[in-house]
């Protein structure tokens, strides 16, 4: 894929904080795709969003872990982007439907996730 788009600068699975996204070079664009568990509020606040300025980035936002992750992520990136959110269904709600797991709690299906 990455020859057939000519793409030579890939990274994967790094573990990056706002000083590594600071020092990449992001080229004329760039996308980012985000999967951090939880550590998105503090990778992606402080004015990080205007070192991204040339990035599409795609977040998968888990405020399962903390309710105010959204809320500051988007307002984070409001400034510099086109925002757009984009809902997912309720996980919660999925898991509840796997009958394997009808027995367990609604607090530890909670913890669990």
């Amino acid at each position: 894929m990455t020859k057939l788009n000519n793409v030579s600068n890939i990274k994967f699975g790094d573990y990056y904080i706002q000083d590594t996204l600071k020092k990449f070079d992001f080229g004329d664009r760039s996308l980012i795709i985000c999967d951090c568990e939880g550590y998105e509020k503090q990778l992606f606040s402080s004015g990080v969003s205007s070192w991204l300025k040339k990035c599409d980035i795609l977040i998968e936002l888990h405020a399962i872990y903390d309710e105010t992750i959204s809320p500051k992520v988007l307002a984070e990136f409001s400034l510099t982007h086109d925002v757009k959110f984009i809902n997912s269904e309720n996980t919660f709600s999925k898991i509840r439907n796997i009958k394997s797991l009808n027995d367990i709690s609604d607090i530890d299906v909670k913890v669990f996730y």
